[in-house]
C-alpha cells in the first residue's frame, strides 16, 4: 500500500490472503465450496450489497472471481466450458437473475471444489465502522 494513495486494495487471489489479520500467505485459499453430495448441481451465488452500499466512497470495488480448485469442477449445463466466465473478477451479484455460477457443479471426488476470491478496494472516503455482507450459495439438481 502506498501511504499517499487514496485507496487500499485487498485481493485474496493467489498471493494476498488475509488470515486473522496476518498478511503472510501460507497457501492459496479463498472461500472454497465443495459438492459433497451424490449428484451434480446447478450453483448460484448472490450477495446482498454492492460496492457502493457496503463500502461507499469514491470508486469502491467489491468483486469476486470463481475458479476451479480441481479441474472441471464447474462446467456449463451441457458439461462443457463454453459460456462460463471463470477466472475473472466481476461485481458481486445481488439479484437472482444474474447469480448463475455453474450449470453443472460436479460431485466426483476429483472434480468437486471451486474457490471464490475477493477483490476489495476501500477508498479513503469510504463508510466507516464494521462493514459486511452475506453471500448465499444455492444449489439444486442439475
Amino acid at each position: 500500500m502506498n501511504a499517499g494513495s487514496a485507496s487500499a486494495g485487498l485481493n485474496t487471489f493467489e498471493l494476498a490472503n488475509v488470515t486473522n489479520g496476518n498478511w503472510t500467505l501460507q497457501t492459496a485459499g479463498g472461500l472454497r465450496i465443495q459438492n459433497l453430495g451424490n449428484i451434480n448441481v446447478t450453483l448460484n451465488l448472490t450477495g446482498t450489497k454492492t460496492a457502493a452500499t457496503m463500502i461507499g466512497g469514491t470508486n469502491p470495488s467489491y468483486l469476486w472471481n470463481i475458479s476451479n480448485v480441481e479441474p472441471s469442477s464447474c462446467l456449463n449445463s451441457t458439461g462443457g466450458t463454453g459460456a462460463l466466465d471463470l477466472n475473472t473478477f466481476h461485481a458481486v451479484n445481488i439479484t437472482s437473475a444474474t447469480s448463475f455460477v455453474c450449470g453443472r457443479f460436479q460431485f466426483v471426488d476429483s472434480a468437486d471444489t471451486i474457490r471464490i476470491d475477493f477483490n476489495l478496494t476501500i477508498p479513503s472516503d469510504s463508510i466507516t465502522g464494521a462493514l459486511g455482507d452475506v453471500i448465499t450459495a444455492t444449489a439444486f439438481a442439475a
